[in-house]
């Protein structure tokens, strides 16, 4: 199966070795020099919203890398549209429970159809576009450490994409054995699609876990809004 009939069937294709140890190396530091700005959670310094957009520096470096993997799945009109940076220290150790990644950064907030719930995260314009725009999205998350089931690697339900949006309670409710965990390799992306289920447990094992995600779009926002650059 290529990975575009595996993206499309289940959501979800690991890319294997799609950048160098040292591309990894570099990426990794820039992207720690921006620390003051990350989000924290239980007072550890955890993730930074739009990562690409606060350093082009690391971007001249990852987007070269992940543009083209995301033009093989959507077309030669994928563009990036956000980026957030998971930095997680072996001491951040923390169930990450069932979820969809349902908002989208957006260059300033308007009024359009369907969107829904605008916010604002460390000073970017979030909301809920909807499911019709989501399902044709591609998020591609760069690993820039090794990432075992031992290490709370990514879980997903296979196909869960195709469902639609699911309610809290729906989520609530999923069995754990309808995940499939996602191990990776430093230097292996994982492409998901946006309405894929996905989790991850306590690590076992716990060590540096860094994760750039990254989503791109081939089509354009809803009227009257513009995609913000990463």
């Amino acid at each position: 199966m290529t990975d575009a009939a595996q993206l499309q069937r289940a959501g979800f294709a690991r890319l294997q070795a799609a950048a160098s140890a040292a591309a990894c190396s570099r990426v990794g530091e820039l992207l720690a020099a921006a620390a003051p700005q990350r989000r924290q959670h239980r007072q550890t310094d955890y993730a930074l919203r739009e990562p690409l957009e606060r350093c082009p520096a690391a971007a001249e470096i990852a987007l070269p890398l992940l543009l083209p993997l995301a033009r093989d799945f959507l077309g030669d009109a994928a563009r990036p549209i956000g980026s957030t940076w998971f930095d997680k220290p072996a001491g951040a150790n923390w169930l990450v429970a069932p979820h969809q990644d349902l908002v989208l950064p957006f260059y300033a907030r308007g009024e359009a159809a369907g969107v829904t719930g605008w916010t604002t995260k460390q000073g970017i314009p979030y909301a809920l576009p909807p499911d019709e725009l989501l399902a044709t999205l591609l998020a591609l998350r760069l690993h820039l450490d090794d990432c075992p089931i031992a290490n709370g690697a990514l879980a997903v339900i296979p196909g869960s994409h195709q469902r639609g949006r699911l309610s809290p309670a729906a989520l609530r409710e999923l069995p754990p054995a309808a995940f499939t965990p996602c191990p990776a390799a430093a230097g292996d992306v994982l492409a998901t699609r946006p309405l894929l289920v996905h989790r991850s447990s306590p690590a076992k094992s716990p060590t540096h876990r860094r994760v750039l995600h990254v989503v791109f779009a081939a089509t354009p926002p809803p009227p009257q809004l513009a995609w913000r650059k990463p």
